[in-house]
């Protein structure tokens, strides 16, 4: 929930542009995503409010305006909530409130800018503002999710296991609030989430007055 506010204040002080995707019944999934920084979802709409989105070809009684259930709708803001992208799933609404009418998945969302620094195991990561700004922690995950991160000098049994990526709010913890921080890249910090990779740590921040 700290990072949630954290977000809500830092896109109103930076007045980020919400974009909205829509996708109409039919499709399997919706893919939202940030070409930098992270997601915030704002709002979820499934169902449908008015009768000319997604409406080409449909008959008039198929396009009166009804809402599905917003609790799924929630489930998925939390998902998608500080990722670089996200799959809605389309049938995830289950049995429809709606019956006969054609609808349609509207979701708006902001991509927060953020800075991002990463540290190879055994290394430290180095988290800086400038002055005057402090340290706000978005997102930190130690494993390793990509081939090519870190990957120098590495034989490929060592840098092949790219599922092995675990969230970790520790970086928040000793950096949130701070100008400056440095975190090392160890398993006696981490913990391992697999043994025998070589791991880095991977770190979205931003720099708050």
């Amino acid at each position: 929930m700290m990072y949630f506010s954290v977000i809500l204040l830092l896109a109103a002080a930076l007045h980020v542009r919400a974009d909205v995707k829509t996708t109409c019944e039919g499709a399997n999934v919706q893919r939202i995503s940030c070409a930098s920084g992270v997601l915030r979802v704002n709002s979820i709409f499934f169902g449908r409010e008015d009768s000319s989105t997604c409406a080409e070809g449909r008959p008039a009684d198929q396009l009166t305006e009804c809402a599905e259930d917003d609790f799924t709708g929630n489930i998925f803001k939390n998902r998608c909530h500080l990722h670089k992208e996200c799959e809605i799933q389309m049938h995830a609404w289950g049995a429809s409130r709606c019956p006969g009418i054609h609808r349609y998945l509207k979701t708006t969302y902001t991509c927060i800018p953020t800075k991002r620094a990463v540290a190879c195991e055994g290394s430290a990561v180095h988290l800086q503002c400038d002055p005057g700004k402090t340290i706000s922690v978005l997102h930190a995950d130690y494993g390793r999710s990509d081939h090519t991160v870190c990957s120098s000098g590495q034989p490929l049994f060592r840098v092949e296991n790219t599922q092995c990526s675990r969230r970790t709010f520790k970086v928040g913890e000793r950096c949130n609030g701070r100008n400056a921080c440095s975190v090392y890249a160890t398993n006696d910090i981490f913990g391992d989430p697999c043994e025998g990779t070589h791991k880095y740590l991977e770190v979205e921040y931003q720099c708050t007055n």
